[in-house]
């Protein structure tokens, strides 16, 4: 049945209602569809209602990740995660189109061999980081709570999403004319202040993403739910200097660019 202005169940008053028989005697089960699709049940037994007449987010849509940026910082949203699921950061990383067979320990036919294959961009655990889970159904900003190597990415820990992205884009030395310069991960062209050149543009980005997983029995990660994409950019502005000169009788403004990061959503 449709439910207009009625008992509000995860703060919303207007949702479809079905009930269907939960298998045993007396045993029945409540599914509350909202209208952006989002699905909460609760089930009642011959004791009562289980739980405390507590809705729970179902299980279809707990792995999704919903996401906002607000002044250039990151939240995030999930329903009810089991025990065992993971908020992880994935990034886009390009893979060759040439594999290399002639290692240390290949066959003697393939030394110095290569086989071509076809080229690809995979998502990819970033630096195995693992941000922090929240409550359900409610905004907040995820931190970084553990990485592969402790040792050498003890710096990640605690830090958002904007920090935990930095290393992707790492600043060069200026160029001949004091331009800033910035490499850009998986990107061959250099950003730059200064003037183009073929080897150098004026912005760039990284894909990124957040994503829930939950491991197998034997440890390994079992496929998770839908990247909640993001994109890591760098880009170029005009700023005024607060400086002006003085140009055929004309007192003129003095700008200057500058680079600046942020994010964007897929």
């Amino acid at each position: 049945m449709t439910c207009t202005n009625s008992v509000a169940i995860a703060g919303q008053t207007n949702y479809g209602l079905t009930v269907m028989p939960a298998g045993a005697v007396g045993c029945v089960m409540q599914t509350a569809i909202m209208g952006d699709g989002t699905k909460f049940t609760r089930v009642r037994t011959a004791q009562g209602w289980a739980g405390d007449w507590a809705w729970h987010r179902t299980e279809r849509d707990m792995y999704t990740i919903e996401m906002r940026i607000v002044r250039g910082v990151v939240y995030i949203r999930h329903g009810e995660l089991p025990a065992d699921a993971k908020i992880i950061v994935v990034r886009k990383k390009r893979r060759s189109a040439w594999r290399s067979t002639g290692g240390a320990k290949s066959y003697t036919h393939n030394k110095g061999k290569r086989i071509k294959r076809a080229p690809k961009r995979a998502w990819v655990h970033y630096k195995g980081i693992v941000l922090n889970n929240g409550k359900a159904d409610e905004w907040y900003v995820p931190h970084c709570i553990a990485v592969a190597n402790s040792k050498a990415d003890a710096d990640l820990l605690s830090k958002e999403m904007g920090g935990l992205c930095r290393p992707l884009i790492k600043q060069l030395p200026n160029d001949s004319d004091g331009n800033e310069v910035y490499s850009v991960s998986g990107v061959r062209k250099r950003v730059t202040t200064g003037k183009r050149t073929a080897k150098s543009k004026a912005s760039g980005y990284v894909e990124v993403g957040i994503q829930v997983v939950r491991n197998d029995a034997d440890g390994t990660r079992m496929v998770g739910g839908e990247v909640a994409r993001l994109k890591y950019r760098i880009q170029n502005k005009r700023v005024n200097t607060g400086k002006t000169v003085l140009v055929l009788g004309i007192t003129r403004k003095v700008y200057k660019r500058v680079c600046y990061r942020s994010f964007s959503m897929r």
